[in-house]
């Protein structure tokens, strides 16, 4: 990818960088930081880097923009979305338009991303309880991991080709207090 993006805990904004691709230097796009809801906690980039998404803890909502040829994000019509309660992290799908987002309330939402416009639809959600917190997906969409801070583990789930989440054997593990990923 040739953009940086980062959310800035307790600001209402997104910080954007061009990734120099020799160097690795970081510069900073025009325009940037841009401007979400305050409480952003998580940023995930759609598999072909045209969204972005930032998880909106304070308001149970995902915001969603498109990355323009510049880096700059602009929101897509229809934003925010409901994500789940607390949402606290997302995860994009490395080779479906799928995104992973989860919530203190006790789940991980399943949630379609429209390869023309960005929107998000719900697919479902798996209930983990126990404050699930931070996650992580294998390069191959083959395999997803949810931290449940409460209790100290990473549970781990096979991701079915419809994107839903199947836990898998021995799953979950015990694992240091407020495990992340």
């Amino acid at each position: 990818p040739r953009f940086l993006y980062a959310t800035r805990v307790g600001s209402s904004d997104v910080a954007g960088y061009d990734v120099d691709p020799t160097t690795g230097a970081l510069v900073q796009i025009s325009g940037s930081p841009f401007p979400t809801t305050i409480g952003s906690t998580s940023i995930a980039v759609s598999r072909d880097h045209r969204f972005a998404y930032t998880a909106d803890f304070d308001r149970d909502q995902i915001s969603a923009f498109a990355v323009d040829p510049y880096g700059a994000l602009v929101p897509v019509p229809g934003t925010p979305f409901a994500g789940p309660d607390g949402v606290l992290s997302l995860v994009a799908h490395p080779t479906a338009d799928l995104l992973y987002a989860s919530g203190q309330g006790g789940e991980v939402m399943v949630l379609a991303i429209n390869p023309l416009t960005g929107a998000l639809g719900r697919v479902g959600a798996i209930a983990i309880g126990n404050a699930p917190q931070y996650s992580a997906i294998t390069y191959d969409g083959t395999f997803f991991y949810q931290t449940i801070s409460a209790t100290a583990q990473i549970a781990g789930f096979e991701v079915l080709p419809v994107g839903a989440l199947i836990p898998v054997p021995n799953s979950p593990v015990s694992t240091a207090v407020f495990p992340r990923t």
